[in-house]
């Protein structure tokens, strides 16, 4: 009974064995890469040519400033925010991506609590004048996004709350809560 059942177990072991031999030998056909195509981002500064971010929430601000050494803040924070804390939240801030438009042509800012927002974030970069400057609303109510302006364009568009969380771990350790 057991030599049967070796017998079968090998049999079923050599014709698989065979069948992915001959299929792997065979060229695949390289099928369609669907891609979706990547929202858009914020703000277009390279990260070489950022020269300084103004960061304001809830009246309290926080300037970063780009030196040879990497980031420093002002008011001084040395000893409470680290690099990694400046270079994070500096990375969050050029990758955050426009989600979705929500409104546009004139469309009512109070209802997205843009006409007093919760936070305002300017970035000066080198070669770009005016400054870009976000402002932040509102949540929406689903709670995972906000609403979000960049000064001086007419459209309305959805950001995602990491932006908003990154904003507020830097300035609650800044001690600017």
């Amino acid at each position: 009974m057991n030599t049967k059942r070796i017998a079968v177990w090998a049999a079923l072991f050599l014709s698989l064995l065979i069948f992915v031999l001959v299929v792997d030998q065979q060229p695949r056909q390289p099928g369609k890469q669907t891609s979706e195509p990547s929202a858009p981002r914020i703000f277009t500064c390279p990260a070489d040519d950022l020269q300084d971010i103004i960061l304001t929430r809830h009246a309290r601000t926080l300037r970063l400033m780009k030196t040879a050494r990497g980031w420093t803040t002002d008011p001084p924070c040395n000893d409470k925010v680290t690099q990694d804390h400046l270079t994070s939240f500096v990375t969050t801030l050029l990758d955050t991506p426009q989600l979705e438009v929500v409104a546009r042509n004139g469309a009512s800012r109070e209802q997205f609590g843009l006409t007093t927002p919760w936070a305002r974030i300017v970035m000066r970069c080198k070669g770009m004048n005016p400054d870009q400057e976000l402002l932040l609303g509102a949540l929406t109510p689903s709670q995972v996004s906000l609403y979000a302006q960049i000064q001086g364009q007419d459209s309305i568009f959805l950001v995602g709350t990491y932006l908003s969380f990154s904003l507020n771990a830097l300035m609650d350790a800044a001690g600017l809560k």
